[in-house]
């Protein structure tokens, strides 16, 4: 009887031992069967951790501002005060007035002006009120640099003069030459201020009068 209950627990024994054996050679083919079931499947992707940061949308950059052309047109206009201290057998006064100018460019240094100036005073000596209209045209030439805040220019024109009060002198009315320059200083893509100094000669009353004029203003570039 001891020997059948020894061969029982033998073989029990066995049988316990190849099921371990079995589970223990299963559980790699069941891994190595997921593994292939992973690899099988197409719709899983692996993404290195670079590519998706790089993957991560980012916002559209701001159009970059229009380019805005800094040349100027072929015309300038200009107005400003102006004083002009006129000399003359007749009388003397400091005259206080406007001056305006239109300007037309051919190129980028010359130009042809055409000008209009007046002023007027009152006369102690004579107890009236002196005027003077002095109307001319002629060459401009600039240095117009747009990379430039200061311009210089410089004008010759030839015109006419009016001269009020009549004095027992001589006509109202003369022949002139202007001459001089300035600087325009840009203060606005397409506003300048102006100083301008002018020499103006006259010959009324059957001389020759030296006159100077001071001006400041604004010229407008369109």
């Amino acid at each position: 009887m001891k020997y059948a209950f020894g061969m029982l627990g033998i073989l029990v024994a066995g049988l316990c031992a190849s099921a371990i054996q079995a589970e223990e050679l299963r559980a790699p083919s069941d891994a190595h069967s997921a593994l292939l079931d992973f690899s099988a499947r197409r719709d899983i992707r692996l993404v290195p951790p670079l590519t998706a940061a790089m993957a991560v949308p980012r916002a559209d950059p701001q159009p970059a501002p229009a380019a805005v052309s800094d040349e100027d047109s072929r015309w300038e206009t200009s107005v400003g005060f102006a004083v002009t201290r006129f000399r003359s057998k007749p009388f003397s006064k400091t005259l206080y007035g406007a001056e305006s100018s239109f300007t037309y460019f051919f190129n980028d240094y010359f130009g042809l002006e055409g000008n209009l100036g007046c002023g007027s005073g009152h006369l102690e000596t004579l107890d009236e009120r002196a005027s003077l209209i002095v109307y001319s045209a002629g060459t401009h030439l600039a240095w117009r640099d747009q990379r430039k805040a200061i311009q210089p220019w410089a004008h010759v024109l030839g015109g006419s003069v009016l001269v009020y009060p009549q004095t027992a002198a001589g006509g109202v009315r003369a022949i002139a030459m202007q001459m001089g320059g300035g600087v325009d200083v840009r203060v606005a893509p397409r506003i300048s201020v102006r100083v301008q100094v002018d020499w103006l000669r006259s010959w009324l009353y059957s001389s020759t009068q030296h006159n100077a004029m001071a001006v400041l203003g604004v010229v407008i570039h369109p």
